[in-house]
């Protein structure tokens, strides 16, 4: 058995329009982008100028082509007189951001201040003191989830309706024990209780959500059918393990199981498709030994190379851990094969 560990198929005839573009960062979303001006005309800066964004986007060009002419390059000296400051964390994050580098989940001052910094020996452990559970629950609560958009833009916005929800808080996220979303994660859960999200069920109707929950009843209906489609998707994905099929294929096999709604799309399934299981269980698939039986194998040819007589190539690309193909010639050793 054969398999890839990223084999690529070479296409020298396409090529990605962003492919000679040098990315700029912004520096209100710190955010590389393809295009900055664009960028900033349409999502960070559409309230400014032209000259604002013109001028905006050299000083990015400056300090991308200074990173590129000195900033990537640390002496070992200045690394230890960092790491020997009382205040290693800081200083390296003061050192990165002269760099014109980001680092976007810098905690706040009195955080930092509370976080010690212990010298670690190999071999040994550190154990930071035990927090009481309020501070535990408040820390799993204030944890980013590494999304870097969630900085502060002064967008102003034209529409009222817009400037209420700022206002309300709507642009910025919220943990579910927030009280704008602390009602309809309670309601939510009790709509589980009654009608649990399962591969085979049916959507909760309008009159089931209502009696759950009169003002949540549309976010209800939202809500269940998500999860419900990643739980088919994931079991889409689970069917084809080892070896990526052809999006008809998945599509059959999605047409089989009779979901007459909220049906994920073989291309949509396609996208999230990863090998699955161990090596040695590969060839437990049934799909796996019905291509051993009959030897067809897609995304293989056997071509004439010149000087070495056939080879085998391949004309997709395929995943790493993925099942190319198998094989039945004899065993043989480097010395025979030499």
């Amino acid at each position: 058995m054969c398999l890839s560990s990223g084999c690529q198929k070479e296409n020298r005839w396409r090529f990605v329009s962003t492919s000679n573009r040098h990315f700029l960062l912004c520096p209100v979303c710190k955010k590389t982008q393809a295009s900055l001006s664009v960028h900033l005309t349409r999502v960070c800066m559409k309230r400014s100028s032209k000259e604002a964004i013109q001028e905006v986007v050299e000083k990015a060009k400056q300090d991308a082509l200074e990173v590129l002419q000195w900033g990537r390059v640390f002496s070992y000296r200045h690394l230890r007189d960092i790491m020997d400051d009382a205040k290693p964390m800081s200083r390296m994050i003061q050192e990165l951001e002269r760099r014109h580098m980001v680092v976007p989940d810098t905690p706040s001052p009195a955080v930092a201040a509370q976080t010690s910094s212990v010298p670690v020996m190999a071999g040994t452990t550190v154990q930071r003191p035990e927090s009481s559970a309020t501070e535990q629950s408040e820390d799993a609560v204030s944890v980013s989830n590494g999304e870097i958009f969630q900085v502060t833009r002064e967008v102003q916005w034209p529409q009222t309706s817009r400037h209420m929800m700022q206002e309300k808080g709507l642009y910025r996220k919220h943990s579910l024990d927030h009280p704008l979303l602390k009602g309809f994660a309670a309601a939510f859960d009790q709509l589980l209780r009654t009608h649990p999200v399962t591969l085979d069920g049916d959507i909760p109707d309008k009159t089931a959500r209502s009696q759950t929950s009169g003002r949540f009843q549309r976010q209800l209906y939202d809500r269940w059918l998500k999860a419900q489609m990643r739980m088919r998707v994931r079991h889409v994905l689970s069917h084809f393990g080892r070896r990526q099929p052809t999006e008809s294929r998945v599509d059959a096999w999605i047409r089989n199981q009779g979901w007459k709604s909220n049906v994920p799309s073989a291309a949509s399934v396609l996208k999230d498709w990863r090998p699955v299981g161990s090596v040695d269980t590969a060839v437990d698939s049934s799909h796996i030994q019905e291509l051993i039986h009959n030897q067809k194998w897609k995304g293989l040819v056997v071509m004439d190379i010149a000087g070495k007589g056939k080879g085998v190539c391949a004309t997709r690309q395929f995943q790493a851990g993925e099942v190319v193909c198998d094989y039945h010639g004899p065993v043989v050793t480097a010395t025979e094969g030499q």
